[in-house]
């Protein structure tokens, strides 16, 4: 496995600190797919329509870059940390803040973008720490720790590849590896894992499995949505059935799908520090085609976001 230092590819800008706080105090972290959010200039690595040729010039790109601040400010401004997948570079998300969002308190960003689909953050929170995970071919995990209120918060975020990329499985299985691997050699502190799985807990696989079945005895990604676990395994509240979130975050072929997940180390519910509150599906009615569907973004019309939504997850400091 590799492992690099951060700073040679995440641009960080002035200083802020973690403030601290009264008992009781949130930290908010989401994840989202921005779907495809190339910059207006072709590498060759670009997806049909995101190319001149396809009408996706400066002109549309800087009306992208515009509208997404907006829906951003609108919709996530009270967020402290937002995890980003499908995006081409950090300079993507310097134009996204500098179009406005940055006037929100997010003064640090980064991307690890070693493929088109590449994942990063915009955080009102400096990482203290930065690391990449990365081996073979498999797609690079980005890894953060950030202290909050003198505990240590270390967010692993990713982007598997998808079943729609033919036999993906043994891929997807890698990646679920590294990012164990990962967030067990972190053992003891807070971990949490937001990303695009590309992987749904409804339909266990070989990599990826809830503890009631079968695969979880072999998988090296487990998940459960008892709150009461073992080491190794993490919580995610889309297995909670105690406060379901909702249908899905992404729609394919007549079903929905939680493609999208938060996973949370046991560290989350000892009754001490950042402590987990809650978690939701973030769809406004602007990320909602008529159909009540995500509205991804279209290149003809300029119009739209994504074709997933959101999901952020509240700490609550105890």
């Amino acid at each position: 496995m590799r492992k690099y230092p951060l700073a040679i590819i995440l641009i960080l800008s002035l200083c802020l600190g973690c403030e601290s706080g009264d008992e009781g105090r949130t930290l908010t972290l989401a994840t989202y797919n921005m779907y495809l959010f190339f910059d207006g200039y072709e590498a060759g690595t670009e997806y049909s329509p995101f190319t001149a040729s396809g009408g996706y010039t400066q002109s549309v790109y800087r009306k992208r870059v515009e509208a997404t601040s907006e829906f951003l400010v609108r919709n996530f401004s009270g967020t402290d940390i937002i995890l980003l997948q499908e995006v081409e570079n950090s300079g993507v998300l310097k134009d996204i803040l500098d179009a406005g969002l940055k006037n929100f308190g997010y003064f640090y960003y980064g991307v690890v973008s070693s493929t088109p689909f590449g994942v990063g953050y915009i955080s009102k929170l400096e990482p203290k720490e930065s690391a990449i995970h990365q081996a073979g071919d498999c797609r690079a995990i980005l890894e953060m720790t950030f202290e909050a209120d003198g505990e240590e918060l270390v967010v692993f975020t990713l982007h598997a590849p998808s079943r729609l990329e033919g036999d993906s499985s043994d891929s997807r299985h890698e990646i679920f590896s590294l990012l164990s691997e990962a967030m067990e050699r972190k053992a003891g502190s807070l971990r949490v894992a937001l990303g695009d799985f590309n992987a749904d807990l409804s339909s266990p696989e070989e990599g990826f499995a809830p503890d009631t079945d079968i695969l979880s005895l072999t998988a090296p990604l487990v998940a459960t949505g008892d709150r009461y676990f073992r080491e190794g395994v993490y919580f995610s509240p889309v297995l909670d059935l105690d406060n379901p979130l909702g249908n899905g975050t992404y729609f394919y072929s007549g079903a929905w799908s939680f493609l999208d997940n938060i996973l949370v180390s046991r560290e989350a519910f000892d009754y001490s520090g950042w402590e987990y509150d809650s978690a939701a599906i973030v769809a406004p009615y602007e990320a909602k085609d008529s159909g009540g569907y995500p509205r991804k973004f279209d290149v003809t019309s300029s119009e739209g976001y994504s074709d997933h939504f959101a999901l952020s997850l509240v700490l609550r400091y105890n």
